[in-house]
């Protein structure tokens, strides 16, 4: 799969309340932005505090600089 599928994947899931299963998917692959993005916005949606800490170390440790959309 490439990552605009993995990334649609995410995205149904994090729209569908299922953020920790997105989670889980991404782990699977190399994320970029808008993936850290679609996590982030997902475990706020489902206010998932650790969620968002731990979508923010693996972002950072994939040495992607959080922008003005992440």
């Amino acid at each position: 799969m490439g990552s605009v599928t993995y990334n649609t994947v995410i995205n149904g899931l994090c729209k569908a309340g299922k953020s920790s299963k997105a989670d889980e998917i991404s782990r699977g692959y190399f994320g970029d932005n808008f993936t850290y993005s679609t996590l982030l916005r997902g475990h706020t949606k489902d206010m998932d505090v650790d969620g968002v800490m731990e979508t923010k170390r693996r972002l950072e440790e994939a040495s992607i600089c959080m922008d003005v959309v992440t």
